[in-house]
């Protein structure tokens, strides 16, 4: 288990942001995260980027990152590992901190799909292939998943209608997701009627890139109970690779990369597949998020397809996947994938998620690969409880650990962390009420997490609730409703393209402050100005999506 936890996140939203620059956009991300973690100093910086240096001009991200947020001097690079960069970077940062070399440690992914269109955004995206021995051939990502999907459907006898369970589980999830990209409801006979973009995948089978930038802050979890009252704790990080060529892999339908990281994160966190409560996979098509499911031990091989048939994939299911719509329909950013999981399933342990909250979500697993799985990263998240969507495991002493963490703030004293709960009772015969075995690797559950399952909101606080006083709980984030460091609004002023509040300069041009991103206290950018119809920025908008569209 790392010595490392999560104290801030930030994101934008996924779409096409036609009128703001990459810089921008990790910015927004940036200051978001560090009100959130009520904090503005920071060692490193890790972004993760695929795409800039083809689709923006713009490669030497780390500087360009760390001078535009106010962070100027700062230990700041970019790490490329195609669609898995913000995993990659991610994982970088908490070898830093690990390392004792770096405190605190920021991972930012961005990624600006939209400065080009057509056969540029398709050969950028190509890159992440081989060069010698398929894209000079004329493959791509989307042909490369084609060719698994038919295989797959070859081999195990699958139609193409039986993979719309992914894709109509991503869309009624995002549904409820104000950042995400298509928020429309999806029906299976839409899936299987879909026009094809290179059979078997369809239009509604592989998800749509878009921009975005997500921002995650990392620090020792032995000081991070002091810093925030809700941090979420990981409990381990593993990252493993595959041939880079289809051709080159001995089986093309094993991840097996995904299978070696899974077993080291799950080895390293002392947990079994049948521990996680949620899980964010990278599903770019629907037959990887198939294969996923069957690589990481929950389902047999060839049947990840069913999981989603029957509905074992929902929020209210037994493996909930794609909880605020996954790369489908919240949108694929990339290079910036991979952060993006990491702070939806931090608001899932916090029990912030709202309308996408997955009841009782106490252990977490994001998972992100690169160009059809030749790299995976991974990373396990440990939550305290506490909130509306808080684990009854884990939430009575996550609500004592946040209240024991407002004492020593306020009186600059500490007082012994109060004892776990009495163990829960037996599960009734015929272990009514309890989550069905999902795993198919075998191995023990965690203490805690036996047939009681999602079901019990209480069920297990003995087996975590001792750790409420890291994990924080139910209450707000200190400080409360405003941030002392801050004060008023900040102001622009000063020289060049900003001024400066609490240190950190506020670009803009002429010194003008720019609006801040959402989320927070800060209001919302105004939105852009009204385009002709046919225009380049047909499909831009203001801050946050319109409403759902009905169902078609």
């Amino acid at each position: 288990m790392t010595n490392t936890s999560i104290i801030g996140v930030g994101q934008t939203d996924v779409r096409e942001h036609w009128e703001t620059s990459i810089r921008h956009l990790a910015w927004y991300a940036i200051e978001a995260a560090l009100d959130d973690a009520h904090i503005h100093k920071i060692d490193a910086i890790y972004v993760g980027n695929m795409l800039a240096g083809q689709l923006s001009n713009q490669n030497h991200l780390g500087a360009l990152v760390a001078d535009f947020a106010g962070l100027r001097g700062v230990e700041a690079m970019t790490v490329e590992a195609a669609d898995a960069s913000g995993g990659a970077a991610l994982r970088q940062a908490v070898l830093a901190v690990e390392s004792g070399l770096v405190e605190t440690a920021l991972a930012v992914g961005v990624e600006k799909v939209t400065d080009e269109t057509g056969a540029s955004v398709l050969s950028a995206l190509a890159s992440a292939l081989d060069s010698d021995y398929e894209v000079i051939h004329g493959q791509t990502l989307t042909g490369a998943g084609a060719l698994l999907m038919r295989r797959y459907m070859h081999e195990y006898g699958v139609a193409l209608s039986d993979f719309a369970g992914f894709s109509v589980n991503a869309h009624a999830n995002a549904a409820a997701n104000p950042r995400a990209m298509y928020r429309n409801r999806l029906k299976p006979e839409a899936f299987a009627a879909a026009p094809m973009v290179a059979d078997p995948v369809s239009l509604f089978d592989e998800a749509p890139t878009g921009d975005g930038a997500a921002a995650v802050i990392v620090t020792r979890a032995d000081r991070a109970g002091d810093m925030v009252a809700q941090p979420v704790r990981i409990a381990a990080s593993a990252l493993a690779t595959d041939a880079l060529a289809l051709h080159d892999r001995r089986d093309p339908l094993w991840l097996s990369a995904a299978e070696a990281s899974a077993r080291r994160a799950f080895a390293a966190a002392g947990i079994a597949p049948d521990d996680v409560d949620v899980f964010e996979l990278h599903d770019s098509f629907t037959v990887m998020a198939a294969l996923s499911l069957e690589a990481c031990g929950f389902a047999a091989r060839g049947e990840g397809w069913q999981l989603a048939r029957d509905g074992h994939i929902r929020r209210d299911g037994r493996i909930p996947i794609s909880t605020f719509g996954g790369l489908k329909a919240r949108g694929n950013p990339v290079g910036a994938t991979g952060v993006y999981q990491i702070v939806e399933l931090v608001q899932q342990l916090r029990g912030k998620a709202g309308d996408c909250q997955v009841a009782n979500a106490r252990v977490a697993w994001p998972r992100t690969w690169a160009g059809r799985g030749r790299r995976r990263s991974r990373t396990f998240l440990e939550g305290g409880g506490g909130g509306g969507g808080g684990r009854g495991r884990g939430g009575e002493g996550g609500r004592k650990g946040g209240e024991e963490g407002g004492r020593r703030k306020k009186g600059g004293s500490s007082s012994p962390t109060p004892p776990p709960p009495p163990p829960p009772p037996p599960p009734p015969p015929g272990g009514g009420g309890g989550r069905p075995a999902r795993g198919v690797w075998g191995g023990p559950r965690r203490a805690g997490g036996g047939a009681g399952g999602r079901a019990g909101g209480g069920a297990g606080a003995a087996a975590r609730g001792a750790r409420g006083a890291l994990a924080g709980g139910g209450g707000a984030p200190r400080g409360g409703g405003g941030r002392g460091r801050r004060g008023g609004a900040g102001g622009g002023g000063g020289a060049g393209r900003g001024g400066v509040v609490a240190g950190r300069r506020r670009p803009g041009p002429g010194g003008a402050a720019l609006p801040r991103p959402p989320g927070g206290t800060r209001p919302p950018p105004p939105p852009p100005p009204l385009r002709q119809k046919g225009g380049k920025g047909k499909g831009g908008g203001g801050p946050s999506p319109p409403p759902p569209p009905p169902s078609f």
